[in-house]
């Protein structure tokens, strides 16, 4: 009798470790699919987000470029610059007089010169100046010379604005 309880207890004892031990072994397999999944979430997430980096650079990049273009004379439009001019000439009460050559296409930094004369007041001369100065673009006055008149002030500017190649 006690040899069939010992026997008992082995039995009892083995189909309880089984019992346990497959338990364990199902949990560890589902929660080691459950993170498999979840790591190829992950992944997908991390390569989504990749994406989403990217276009940001990319539209951030477009909008520099975009801003950039802006500083630039627009070869095929120069007239907007020479009507830039006489608005500001005209805002300060100044007769403006305005020659447009286009040089450098050879170079990389090809540019237009704009022989500017005008006549006015000292100050509406200077604010006209100013205002040139003071536009958001790629431009260097290259000569500014001015001189007393009976009528006012005679400016003569050489201004030089750069364009980009098409």
């Amino acid at each position: 009798m006690k040899k069939h309880l010992i026997l008992l207890a082995l039995i009892l004892l083995v189909v309880t470790s089984f019992s346990v031990a497959f338990y364990l072994f199902y949990e560890i397999k589902e929660h080691s699919s459950d993170f498999v999944e979840k790591k190829k979430e992950l992944k997908h997430l991390q390569v989504k987000t990749s994406k989403l980096e990217k276009m940001k650079n990319q539209e951030e990049l477009e909008s520099f470029l975009e801003k950039s273009h802006s500083l630039f004379v627009d070869p095929r439009k120069p007239i907007d610059t020479v009507l830039f001019l006489e608005e500001v000439a005209e805002e300060n009460d100044l007769s403006i007089k305005i020659e447009t050559e286009r040089r450098g296409d050879a170079n990389p930094w090809p540019y237009f010169v704009f022989d500017i004369d005008t006549m006015g007041s000292f100050e509406g001369t200077l604010t006209f100046l100013e205002e040139i100065q003071s536009r958001e673009w790629v431009a260097s006055v290259e000569r500014l010379s001015m001189e007393r008149k009976e009528d006012g002030i005679s400016a003569q500017t050489i201004l030089k604005t750069y364009f980009l190649q098409e």
